[in-house]
């Protein structure tokens, strides 16, 4: 039996204070409220939850026949999934020392004592102080899933979605919560499919941009097939999550259901493709409160008030027709009444005040409703056969056909970038004197406007225009070769005191001396180098230079007077001054300061540069001609190479194939992907603050992905601060920030 969290609503919600949560945090207190988890039988005839005792119970519903059984658990139940008769069951439970343990149960129906081990964390069951005092149930607690079959086990662990196989005792996948948009991302219900082939996953995504939070809010339903490891299905409902029945949603092995507005119904049908959506208006008058389905796919029950009455609507959850209705008596006052579908009908309750506050709320025990005769009468829907992976309308027949290689490249060689004094000083290093931090040299101070967006800070290493490999060692450029060696050493600028940061696409060098701007490039010697007066303003000193792509950015500083300018070079080849800003200069030595430096100011000071004309800078280069291969990271911490609009390659949607060297879930925190284009259909990936990085190439016969680099653990998990590919040979050129070196990996 798929068991399904309780859909709890509140019959009435506070009004938001000032500063309190927002309105939507309430709602989403209100709607967890009276959430247990609770599971039965696949025929309904036995159920499970823990009661307040913390004991985990197993009971016969309806006076039937069998014998009630008991386990003291001593920890609060997390989450909890059985299937069959309800003999075997697996939960989750808290911990000390540990996430969350995951115990298996056993019941006998000749009431011997319940069987309990821990096959995937044997060590968990010495933690679990079972003669602890008794613990209650939490609230909220999180779903978990079982196959038809019990081979497949479905939770949330570490903020992801795990994917169990209970036989090998492996995990199978791990899935994403969430599209990864929202600031916050629950998952609400996990269903399996087609006899554990797939999951469906019901997430609340509570978003926000700049219209506050909320404003990107959804309901999100995702199907994944578990066996190529791809997004299957996506469904959205987009809007603010504000009530408590916003939330509400039930579903069948065909149908999946949630709310548009309190009158109105909306059935998902999970047999077309794409999924098509039928409303159903409820009777005149009547407003829905909660949801539940039948698990055989009959009838969907709607909890609804109108006029001081509540009753469930009895709809065919196929057609949507109102079959029959039961009146429940709820005592004034009452703060919300949960519902429970199961094969035989249906368990609520009531949840009355208990004390201030959108959780506090005392649960009174349930009560059972049995089906209306016309509705234990329905047959059982016939399941349609397969159609095949739901695909998006743009996207190429093998997109998600990914190749994986796993074996991880191993280094041609690493060298360790120079430290010398005349690089850190170009770079703006700082010196403590008594007087407090100073600059060491007038060298490119540190500042936050040139450490954010396009191009942000000097670059270490490049290739130049000829396929050459050039390091920038401080004083010296150094030609390197394919196997690392040094074929050619050439002075930089500064071995004459002269401030310079390199472009390696131009393969020359930006200078700046007093009040002075000139070009110079690469040569053996500096005296054979044609300088290029790019701008000289008498009077005014440079503080600042960088290359901007192909433009230059200049700091200048008078006295207390600073001036931003914006340098691009003209068809015929001189430079014109693009743009300009005007700033102010701490004394007569600067620094200089302008609108937009802070490192939270948005957007940073040079892009609020104006042209002459007074209006703003076009940074965006004019598009191709013809459709390149572009990359992106997509919902789902997913990668896309698109062409136009066309999905070329769509790798990651479950987050297993590109990601399963993690040993473990990460914080949410760390999981967008870091891509970089590297051109001729590749791009290479990685996580942040993760070693494992990916090589993914999209190629005739079809795309393909590799492991190039895992680093050993001794080497730590410095991150990747740059990529490039050596043009015309199978290497990839990686610099890792802290450690400063420069990594050669081939590529096949």
């Amino acid at each position: 039996m798929k068991p399904l969290l309780l859909a709890a609503l509140l019959l009435a919600l506070p009004p938001l204070q000032a500063g309190e949560i927002s309105r939507e945090g309430i709602a989403q207190q209100a709607h967890q409220e009276t959430r247990r988890a609770i599971a039965f039988s696949d025929d309904g005839a036995w159920r499970v939850y823990q009661n307040e005792a913390g004991e985990l119970l197993r009971e016969p519903q309806g006076g039937g026949p069998g014998v009630a059984q008991r386990l003291q658990l001593g920890q609060p139940l997390l989450a909890l999934a059985t299937w069959g008769r309800a003999q075997e069951v697996w939960l989750s439970l808290e911990a000390p020392e540990h996430d969350a343990c995951l115990l298996r149960v056993q019941f006998s129906d000749a009431g011997a004592a319940a069987q309990l081990s821990t096959p995937f964390e044997p060590t968990c069951l010495t933690r679990l102080q079972r003669d602890a005092p008794p613990q209650p149930p939490p609230r909220a607690p999180q779903p978990m899933a079982l196959s038809a079959d019990g081979s497949r086990l479905a939770r949330v662990s570490g903020g992801r979605i795990e994917v169990l196989d209970l036989q090998r005792f492996e995990r199978v996948r791990l899935l994403p919560a969430g599209p990864g948009f929202g600031y916050y991302e629950a998952v609400e219900a996990l269903r399996f499919e087609d006899g554990g082939a797939r999951l469906r996953v019901l997430t609340a995504v509570l978003g926000i941009n700049e219209n506050g939070p909320g404003s990107d809010s959804s309901l999100v339903m995702t199907r994944w097939d578990l066996a190529r490891g791809a997004l299957w299905q996506e469904v959205e409902r987009p809007g603010r999550l504000e009530r408590p029945l916003d939330f509400a949603e039930a579903a069948t092995a065909s149908r999946q259901f949630w709310l548009d507005g309190p009158g109105r119904v909306v059935a998902q049908n999970l047999e077309t493709c794409p999924v098509q959506a039928t409303r159903w208006a409820l009777p005149a008058g009547w407003r829905a409160l909660a949801l539940g389905a039948d698990p055989q796919g009959r009838w969907l029950a709607v909890l609804a008030g109108r006029k001081g009455q509540t009753a469930v609507l009895w709809l065919h959850a196929q057609q949507g027709q109102l079959l029959a209705q039961t009146a429940l008596a709820v005592p004034p006052g009452t703060r919300a009444v949960s519902l429970q579908a199961h094969a035989r009908g249906l368990l609520w309750r009531l949840a009355r005040p208990e004390g201030a506050g959108p959780q506090a709320a005392r649960l009174e025990p349930w009560q059972a409703l049995k089906l209306p005769q016309q509705l234990a009468a329905l047959p059982a829907p016939s399941a349609k056969p397969d159609t095949g992976l739901c695909r998006t309308p743009r996207e190429a027949p093998n997109a998600r056909g990914l190749q994986i290689t796993r074996a991880p490249a191993i280094p041609r060689w690493q060298i360790t970038l120079d430290e010398r004094e005349a690089w850190e000083q170009s770079r703006g290093a700082i010196e403590i004197t008594d007087a407090g931090e100073l600059p060491a040299t007038r060298c490119n101070r540190n500042d936050w406007s040139f450490q954010s967006g396009r191009d942000p800070v000097p670059r270490r290493w490049g290739f130049d225009p000829q396929g050459r490999l050039w390091l920038d060692q401080g004083d010296e450029l150094h030609q390197l070769d394919p196997q690392g060696g040094v074929t050619a050493r050439w002075p930089t600028p500064r071995q004459l005191g002269i401030c310079s940061v390199p472009s390696f696409e131009r393969a020359e060098f930006l200078n700046w001396e007093g009040d002075t701007l000139s070009l110079r490039p690469f040569a053996p010697q500096p005296a054979s180098a044609a300088m290029q007066r790019l701008a000289r303003r008498a009077g005014w000193q440079v503080e600042q230079a960088r290359w901007l792509g192909e433009r230059v950015l200049v700091r200048w500083l008078r006295g207390k007077q600073a001036e931003m300018q914006l340098y691009r070079q003209a068809p015929g080849g001189g430079w014109r001054l693009e743009a300009q800003g005007q700033g102010q200069a701490e004394g007569a030595t600067g620094p200089s300061r302008f609108e937009g430096d802070a490192p939270d100011e948005d957007p940073p000071a040079w892009e609020r540069l104006q042209t002459p004309q007074g209006g703003p800078v076009r940074w965006a280069l004019p598009a191709p001609d013809a459709p390149t291969l572009r990359w992106r990271v997509a919902r789902y911490e997913s990668v896309q190479a698109l062409q136009g609009e066309r999905v070329l390659l769509w790798a990651g949607v479950d987050g297993t194939e590109l990601l399963a060297a993690v040993p473990r879930p990460w914080p949410r925190a760390l999981t967008p992907p870091w891509l970089q284009n590297l051109g001729e259909g590749r791009a290479f990936m990685g996580l942040s603050g993760r070693p494992e990085w990916t090589l993914i190439t999209h190629e005739p016969s079809g795309p393909r992905a590799a492991w190039v680099w895992e680093p050993p653990a001794a080497e730590g998990a410095a991150e990747v601060d740059e990529v490039q590919a050596w043009p015309g040979r199978p290497l990839l050129l990686l610099r890792r920030g802290q450690s400063l070196e420069l990594v050669a990996l081939p590529t096949h």
